[in-house]
């Protein structure tokens, strides 16, 4: 039974500085964004979306509509510009010395911007009323509210400390996601800027009252990584994953696949598609590696190679690559900047999607892959079997030539992805077009009934 009074309060902190400079989501901000659509959370009646200004101890209501429509394809754009206009008012909101404790190089302009006033100005810049871009303290919460957090914790150097402020001065309870740990055993995996993320999640662990791990492999990092706080500490409740699909997404049109597909260069089914952040991790080199061994031993044109992803930490190499390696005759194209809608179309006129990764934590692509019919060739690493079950072909990333091997059979042999679509198409048949609903309760759940066990709809 949840609460009749407690409140949610869903922490966009993380959301707020991703797009402060960006206009895209990578991983966490999607799954972020298919959790804020899900009926169970739209029509939660005491949902509060909060935020942390950057160098504040406070956490702040925004109004929700900004929130919304950063989850609408149709208004993003807006509601991007919306919160960042935001972010600039937030800086005057916390104490000088706080903000440069804080604040980093790249926060700079927002800092300038608000200590300048410019804020003024936004609503004859956006041509939205000045009420758009007000926010307020939270009330006090009590022992019947409930903090999430979607899984970026580390987003600012002093939020773990001020979430655990709050926790010890009003009893709330915290709910965090958690979409993996790699970064505790691979420090080279990580962003210099974010070297507290391990700082960070050691200060906030010992308050969390119910984790909500992506997968079992996440839920296995972390209890290893809890010990004994694992069996005498917080809950574990398991995130269920949709499929990609939402009650505000649609299969592309013949038309819309045509444009996308003509702004690209890209023809349907002559590519394969792979998609991630460039950094370590992520594994895009070996695919470049073996996709170039694949030409060389055919000797004959091949479908394309098409990588979606922002440029990440440590990308040096995987440029270089990219240059000597069949970047400059137009074998792999590199889009980095790709909105939801051209990602969809793109999932849906490839040949497969390619996930190379050392290991996932779930496995994003694999999941949207799928709910778009496309055939998927994946790492086994880490929770990606439990992503894609038995529809997916997997191949092991420690093995040598194992990625090159698998590539090669999907590319030269037109039967193969022919009968896997005809596999996905049986399976799409009874997906559920509100399958992140049942991530919507499960948070819910996790928030004011940690005994529940929610099942996720295919």
């Amino acid at each position: 039974m949840l609460h009749k009074d407690g409140r949610l309060l869903f922490d966009v902190t993380g959301q707020l500085q991703w797009y402060a400079h960006h206009v895209h989501a990578s991983g966490i901000q999607r799954v972020t964004e298919h959790i804020i659509r899900s009926a169970p959370i739209r029509t939660f009646p005491n949902l509060e979306f909060v935020f942390r200004p950057l160098g504040d101890h406070r956490f702040h209501r925004i109004d929700p509509s900004a929130i919304f429509d950063l989850a609408d394809e149709r208004r993003k754009d807006r509601a991007i510009s919306r919160l960042r206009w935001i972010l600039v008012r937030a800086s005057r909101s916390p104490a000088l010395s706080g903000l440069v404790t804080e604040a980093r190089s790249f926060d700079g302009g927002y800092i300038l911007k608000g200590w300048g006033r410019l804020d003024k100005v936004a609503p004859l810049w956006t041509g939205m009323d000045d009420r758009s871009f007000r926010f307020s303290p939270i009330q006090p919460p009590t022992e019947a509210d409930t903090l999430v957090n979607t899984g970026d914790f580390w987003c600012h150097p002093q939020y773990a400390r001020t979430v655990v402020t709050l926790k010890r001065r009003t009893g709330m309870r915290i709910v965090v996601i958690l979409h993996d740990l790699f970064y505790l055993d691979n420090p080279d995996w990580n962003h210099s800027r974010f070297g507290h993320f391990t700082r960070q999640l050691a200060e906030l662990a010992p308050h969390v009252d119910v984790w909500m791990p992506t997968s079992r492999f996440v839920e296995s990092q972390l209890k290893s990584y809890l010990g004994d706080q694992a069996t005498a500490g917080p809950s574990m409740h398991p995130l269920p994953m949709g499929w990609g699909l939402s009650q505000h997404s649609s299969t592309p049109t013949s038309s819309e696949i045509k444009e996308t597909l003509e702004r690209f260069g890209l023809e349907p089914q002559q590519y394969f598609l792979s998609v991630g952040k460039i950094e370590p991790r992520r594994n895009m080199v070996a695919l470049i590696d073996a996709f170039s061994a694949v030409c060389r031993r055919e000797k004959r044109p091949l479908p394309r190679c098409v990588i979606v992803g922002q440029d990440g930490w440590k990308s040096g190499a995987f440029k270089s690559r990219l240059r000597s390696l069949g970047h400059e005759d137009g074998q792999v194209t590199w889009l980095k900047n790709v909105s939801d809608a051209e990602l969809s179309v793109l999932y849906a006129a490839a040949r497969l999607c390619v996930v190379p990764s050392i290991v996932e934590g779930w496995g994003l692509p694999i999941r949207e892959s799928i709910a778009h019919g496309t055939p998927c060739l994946a790492s086994n690493g880490g929770g990606a079997m439990e992503a894609g079950g038995g529809l997916v072909d997997y191949f092991d990333p420690h093995q040598p030539d194992g990625l090159m091997s698998a590539l090669h059979q999907w590319l030269i042999d037109d039967e193969r992805p022919r009968k896997a679509r005809d596999v996905l198409a049986r399976f799409r048949e009874d997906l559920s077009p509100a399958s992140w609903d049942a991530s919507g309760r499960a948070v819910l759940d996790a928030a004011f009934d940690p005994s529940a066990d929610p099942k996720i709809p295919r």
